[in-house]
């Protein structure tokens, strides 16, 4: 054998080729029967494992998909423009749900050749069904919210939806560990029955060979010794070469140490594929670590040609890859972390700088939102609500901006009028009030504040205008009674004189009574105007009394605005708990709750400033309210001083009767008429003083009033009230009557003619 092997190839060729048609036998046979073995199992590959691998890679992918459009609905929660959108998801679930009906049956239909099989296929059944189920009451809930008539029953058919996507999350989850578990048991399957196959193959193989060889052996056994000595080498080769061929396996090498061509060709074969099994390995090696999320590994070693190419482009790609990556995960990073200044490396090859020149472009614009409005809302908590959100934005950060500006100009408007009308009601101005129109709970609290403000105008016109009168009607007494002591002291006079003039004097006294009574009249006039005004007054203080409890229900509203932002401040809350349930993808929103937790927090401190402008004006109400008690007393004590003099103008009439009779007694009762008449003179007196106590309390009650400025409605409504009550004073006045000049006193007292012309 060894001088067989230091032959030439065409030395080997005259001696070996009765070996080489046994060595083509040979080949022709196991090419037959591993052609058998192949066809069985591509054929049960075709028929079972393939369509099973598709089916349930198409379901699980499916799966997905819902699963996406299920978690999409989140995001349509504004009742304007969530019935299109839920409906566009609907039939997006239409056809997904076509797919998978017919990737199922396909599925259900491959024979499931073992127990195990079978077994899997039965629990993946009942999670499909359970699945399936979960998803019809979620489609029908998606139903409902496409015909909700609010956004509030949209909210609530929201909520019923999250519980039963939280009910979906887990039998979607165990159907898919079951795709993946079926998926593993076929593919270990699969390779299983190949390696039964290729055992069987090698068997056959061998069998048929030795039986082949024994054959040719004893019938030719020198001519075969010749041909495989030159074919062996050959057919090694071939062998080798076509098992790479067809397996891709770069380990197979041949073992020939013969001194030929042949042996020439093995050796330089075997370098060959050692360097592509070399090659093949670390590049795989590499890959596999970038599809495991390590990025550290590269190709090492020394080739040439085209595997030093293939070895330079898989570690630039590795690189890149690491690189972008890396940025990507710095920002992320950083986001998450609530930090939105992060400086991104844009200084990457190709479609990697692009995107990261597009993230580097979003952290941008968000930071300079963010910092826009958190300076904003700065401000805002130091007082300052002309501040508005100016930077520019897009999508979803410019209708923020939109809202945030939107709700700081509504209430800066209010709060701006509400202290203007504040401030004007310390100064007595109750001509001010709020022009402009609100919306929502601030249209309330204008509205509340406007009436008040009418109300108390309108109650302190009436005061003024009944002060005014009760000032007027007790000047008017205190004439009368002036006059009354007048004419008084001169009958004591006449009397003083002669008691000839008794006659007259008689007449006189019964003038005087009937003055006595008409002064008692007006009096009375007097006391009921003074108990009208006293009610005026009350009213008044009723007034300013809900003036204060309409202030309290401001407060109360302004309570409410602070409990609204504590409720979002809750929803935030829970906003970033359920963000963090979620994980990796829920960071994004997490950041986005906390803005809002913070905005939600400022809110409540402007409503705590409100409260306190509110509250001070509580305070100037209250005080209001007490100067409007005073008057009241003020007025009580005037209608007692009326009362007063009430009695003694009855007394005045009593005693002036009193005098009547004593005329008819002439001699006897003109010491006690005398006495009665200095007795009228000096009640006379009480009354006019009386009379002018009542008019400075009016007047002090007039001055306390013109504190406040009305506007022109209300000065008109103290003209009604005035007129006629001036009218009735003077009136009532003009009705005293004027006892003429006796005849008789003419004829009988020449000498005191003028006195009585006088009187």
């Amino acid at each position: 054998m060894q001088m067989l092997n230091r032959l030439t190839i065409k030395s080997k060729l005259i001696v070996f080729v009765l070996l080489m048609v046994l060595a083509l036998l040979f080949s022709g046979i196991n090419a037959v029967r591993g052609f058998v073995l192949w066809s069985d199992g591509m054929q049960n590959f075709s028929e079972v494992r393939l369509p099973s691998v598709v089916s349930l890679g198409v379901l699980n992918t499916e799966r997905m998909n819902i699963r996406a459009q299920t978690l999409d609905v989140f995001r349509h929660t504004n009742y304007a423009d969530a019935p299109e959108t839920l409906k566009n998801i609907q039939q997006q679930r239409v056809q997904s749900w076509q797919v998978i009906d017919e990737y199922w049956e396909r599925f259900a239909a491959i024979p499931k050749q073992s127990a195990q099989g079978a077994q899997m296929f039965e629990r993946l059944q009942q999670e499909y069904q359970a699945w399936r189920a979960i998803y019809v009451e979620l489609d029908d809930q998606i139903d409902k919210m496409i015909k909700a008539r609010s956004q509030f029953e949209l909210n609530r058919l929201m909520a019923d939806y999250e519980a039963t996507v939280l009910r979906m999350v887990p039998l979607s989850n165990a159907m898919g560990s079951s795709f993946e578990a079926i998926s593993k048991q076929s593919e270990q399957t699969g390779l299983a029955q190949a390696a039964e196959a290729l055992a069987v193959a090698n068997e056959k193989k061998v069998t048929m060979t030795v039986t082949l060889v024994i054959a040719i052996i004893l019938a030719i056994l020198i001519g075969t010794v010749l041909i495989r000595v030159i074919t062996m080498p050959l057919s090694n080769m071939v062998r080798t070469l076509r098992k790479v061929d067809e397996t891709g396996d770069f380990s197979a090498r041949l073992n020939h140490d013969a001194q030929d061509e042949v042996g020439q060709a093995a050796n330089a074969l075997n370098n060959l594929l050692s360097n592509l099994q070399e090659s093949i390995t670390n590049t795989n090696h590499v890959v596999k670590a970038l599809s495991n999320g390590d990025f550290s590994e590269r190709i090492s070693g020394n080739y040439r040609g085209d595997l030093a190419v293939l070895q330079t482009g898989v570690n630039d790609s590795a690189d890149s890859i690491s690189a972008t990556i890396k940025a990507l995960s710095t920002v992320m990073n950083a986001l998450s972390s609530g930090q939105f200044k992060v400086s991104v490396n844009t200084d990457l090859p190709g479609d990697y700088g692009l995107l990261m020149t597009s993230v580097a472009n979003a952290t941008t614009a968000l930071n300079t939102s963010i910092d826009d409005i958190v300076s904003v809302m700065t401000k805002m908590r130091e007082g300052d609500f002309d501040v508005r959100v100016k930077s520019d934005a897009q999508g979803e950060l410019l209708t923020l901006k939109d809202m945030i500006n939107e709700s700081l100009d509504a209430l800066a408007n209010a709060i701006t009028s509400i202290t203007q009308l504040a401030v004007a009601q310390s100064k007595g101005d109750l001509t001010k009030t709020i022009q402009d129109t609100y919306p929502g709970q601030l249209g309330v609290l204008s509205d509340a504040v406007n009436e008040s403000v009418v109300k108390l105008s309108e109650i302190v016109s009436f005061a003024v205008s009944a002060a005014d009168s009760v000032n007027h009607a007790a000047v008017e007494v205190a004439q009368g009674s002036l006059d009354l002591s007048d004419r008084v002291q001169k009958q004591a006079a006449a009397i003083q004189q002669s008691s000839a003039t008794m006659e007259e004097f008689s007449a006189a006294v019964q003038n005087n009574a009937q003055n006595a009574t008409e002064a008692t009249h007006v009096e009375k006039q007097v006391e009921a105007k003074a108990s009208q005004a006293s009610a005026v007054m009350k009213q008044t203080i009723e007034a300013m009394t809900a003036i204060e409890q309409s202030s309290h229900k401001i407060a109360d509203i302004v309570t409410l605005i602070d409990g609204i932002a504590f409720q979002t401040n809750l929803l935030a809350l829970n906003a970033a708990v359920e963000a963090a349930r979620a994980g990796e993808h829920g960071r994004g929103f997490a950041v986005v709750a906390g803005e809002v937790r913070a905005l939600a927090q400022k809110s409540a401190e402007a409503a705590k400033d409100i409260t306190a402008l509110i509250n001070e004006s509580v305070t100037r109400i209250s005080q209001g309210t007490k100067l409007a008690g005073e008057s009241g007393h003020v007025i009580d004590e005037i209608t007692h001083a009326i009362e007063r003099a009430t009695q003694m103008s009855e007394e005045i009439s009593h005693a002036s009767q009193e005098q009547a009779e004593g005329v008819k007694q002439l001699q006897a009762a003109l010491n006690s008429i005398d006495q009665g008449i200095q007795q009228n003179a000096a009640l006379v007196e009480e009354t006019s003083a009386a009379a002018e106590s009542m008019r400075e309390q009016a007047d002090l009650l007039s001055e306390q009033m013109r504190f406040f400025k009305i506007n022109q409605q209300s000065r008109k409504l103290d003209a009604r009230l005035n007129s006629p009550l001036a009218l009735s004073a003077n009136s009532s006045m003009n009705a005293l009557p004027v006892k003429p000049k006796p005849a008789t006193a003419q004829a009988k007292a020449p000498a005191s003619q003028d006195e009585w012309a006088e009187f």
